[in-house]
């Protein structure tokens, strides 16, 4: 029989932490970068629209 390295509830623990990222640790953008960035690709967004034929209105709402 082979010997546990690691416990089963420790695998769990590690599984977990690498499947849901911890949000604490993600960066937030303010509301005033988030529609600074809005208006810089606002064009780009509309050349995508028409390339791909889609309505992608919903992501041009400001915050």
């Amino acid at each position: 029989m082979t010997k546990k390295i690691i416990s089963d509830k420790t695998k769990s623990k590690i599984k977990h932490r690498f499947r849901k990222p911890n949000q604490d640790d993600m960066f937030k953008a303010s509301v005033e970068l988030q529609n600074e960035l809005l208006e810089f690709y606002k064009e780009d967004i509309k050349r995508v629209e028409k390339l791909i034929q889609r309505d992608l209105s919903h992501w041009l709402i400001k915050k």
